[in-house]
C-alpha cells in the first residue's frame, strides 16, 4: 500500500518510482513542474529519424533520483564500517539528484547559446531565488547543503578532481564521484533511456553499483570498482559513445538544432524571453510563422519550414575537420550557388577522460590500474583512438 501523499511514477526503464511525500510535494513546485516541457533530447524530435524521442526532463530526473537511492542502498550495506548515511544525508543527495536539471531552458541544448547562462548556473540561481518555498518543505538545513553539492558537482564536471580532494572518505565525496564522474547516475539514466526511446532497446547499468570498493592511492582513500566490473563499464562507455555518435551528433538532428537557433534569432528573441518562453511557445511561434502570409518571403518562414516540414532539398550539410578547411568551402560555394548553407565543425566525442577522471578498477591481487589496462587491446586502442576524436 502507498503512504499517504506518496506518488507513484511509472518509469519507462526503471520501472514503478515510488516518490517519497516531500519529493512528491516539491515536485508540485512550478520551476519543477516545467520539466515537462522540456524535452530531454532537445529538438531531436523534429527530425527525420527519432520522432517518438520525446521524453520529458522530469523523468529524466526523477529516474536519476531513483537510481541515487538504489547507489546510496549499495553503499550503506557495503560501507558500513567506513561511515554512517544518515536520513539527512539522504534527503540532501536524492534532492540534489532530482533538482540537478531545473536550469534547462526550453528544447534542453538546442537552444543554449555561449552569451546566456549555462543550465547549471541556472540552477543554482532557481534553488536560491525559490529557497523560501523548498524550505517549507524540506527545511534549510537541508536546501542549503543542496545547493552547496550542485556548486562542487559543476566544479567536478569542468575541472575533474584535485588530489587533495581525495582524503576524506564520506558519501558526499562517493556521490559526487558518481553524480559528475566518468561513470554516474545521471548519464546511466540518459543513456538508458534515451537508447529505449529512439531504438526500443532495454540495457540497463546499475549492475555496476555491485562492483563498487574502496582502493588506496598513495595512502588515501578513494573510489574504485571490482575487476568484474571491467566488461559493464566497458558496455556503459561503448553506449556513451553511441549516445554522442548516432543520436546526439546525428545529421538530421543538428541540422534542425542549427535551424532552430537560426530562427530564433531571426525573430529577435532576447535573452529574457529565451529563458522565460516554453517549448509550447517556440512551436506555437512557428507554425504561426508558416500561416501568416507577412511572412511568407522571409528567411524565418524558411527556417520554419525546414523544422516543421522537413523541407531540406535546398539544404546543403557538411562538417568539417577545421575552421580553414569551413573557410575555404564557404567561399566557394557562395560563388556558384544560391542554396541554403548549414554548417557546422566536426564534433569530439570524448567518452572517458582519464586526466580528469579515472575509473579505478582494483585486481584479484588487490593492485590498482587505470581501467584501460585491464582492457582488451582491441577496445583500449577504440577509447584511445577511434572515440577519443571522431573526424
Amino acid at each position: 500500500m502507498l503512504q499517504r501523499n506518496s506518488r507513484t511514477v511509472i518509469h519507462p526503464t526503471l520501472g514503478t518510482i515510488t516518490l517519497k511525500p516531500k519529493f512528491a510535494q516539491v515536485l508540485e513546485l512550478p520551476f519543477f513542474r516545467e520539466m515537462l516541457f522540456k524535452n530531454q533530447l532537445g529538438s531531436l524530435f523534429l527530425g527525420k529519424k527519432f520522432l517518438n524521442a520525446n521524453h520529458n526532463r522530469l523523468m529524466h530526473s526523477i529516474g536519476v533520483m531513483y537510481l541515487t537511492e538504489k547507489l546510496l542502498d549499495t553503499c550503506e550495506k557495503k560501507f558500513s564500517r567506513y561511515f554512517s548515511i544518515s536520513t539527512k544525508d539522504r534527503e540532501i543527495l536524492e534532492f540534489a539528484a532530482l533538482s540537478h536539471d531545473i536550469g534547462h531552458l526550453p528544447f534542453s541544448h538546442s537552444i543554449e547559446d555561449k552569451e546566456i547562462k549555462s543550465h547549471e548556473q541556472r540552477t543554482i540561481e532557481i534553488l536560491q531565488n525559490n529557497s523560501a518555498a523548498i524550505n517549507t518543505i524540506f527545511g534549510y538545513d537541508i536546501v542549503s547543503p543542496t545547493v552547496q553539492v550542485l556548486l562542487q558537482n559543476q566544479s567536478l564536471k569542468a575541472n575533474g578532481y584535485k588530489a587533495e580532494e581525495k582524503g576524506k572518505l564520506d558519501i558526499l565525496f562517493i556521490f559526487k564521484s558518481l553524480l559528475a564522474g566518468a561513470i554516474d547516475c545521471d548519464r546511466m539514466e540518459y543513456i538508458m533511456t534515451d537508447h529505449y526511446m529512439v531504438y526500443g532497446k532495454s540495457i540497463c547499468f546499475t549492475d555496476i553499483f555491485r562492483y563498487i570498493t574502496i582502493v588506496l592511492l598513495n595512502d588515501a582513500p578513494t573510489l574504485g570498482f571490482e575487476k568484474e566490473a571491467v566488461p559493464l563499464i566497458e558496455d556503459f562507455l561503448l553506449h556513451r559513445f553511441d549516445e554522442y555518435r548516432y543520436i546526439i551528433y546525428e545529421e538530421d538532428a543538428i541540422l534542425v538544432e542549427i535551424v532552430l537557433r537560426k530562427y530564433m534569432q531571426e525573430r529577435n528573441f532576447t535573452e529574457e524571453q529565451v529563458c522565460s518562453i516554453t517549448q509550447c511557445e517556440i512551436l506555437a511561434d512557428l507554425m504561426q510563422t508558416l500561416r501568416n502570409p507577412k511572412y511568407r518571403n522571409t528567411p524565418a518562414y524558411r527556417y520554419a519550414q525546414i523544422i516543421l516540414e522537413g523541407n531540406r532539398s535546398q539544404i546543403l550539410f557538411r562538417k568539417f575537420e577545421d575552421q580553414s578547411s569551413y573557410e575555404h568551402f564557404l567561399r566557394r560555394l557562395r560563388s556558384i550557388t544560391s542554396k541554403d548553407v548549414v554548417q557546422t565543425l566536426e564534433k569530439e566525442i570524448h567518452i572517458y577522460d582519464p586526466k580528469k577522471h579515472k575509473i579505478y578498477i582494483k585486481d584479484s591481487n588487490g593492485l590498482v590500474k587505470d581501467i584501460l589496462s585491464q582492457m582488451k587491446l582491441a577496445m583500449r586502442f577504440a577509447l584511445l583512438v577511434l572515440f577519443g576524436t571522431i573526424n
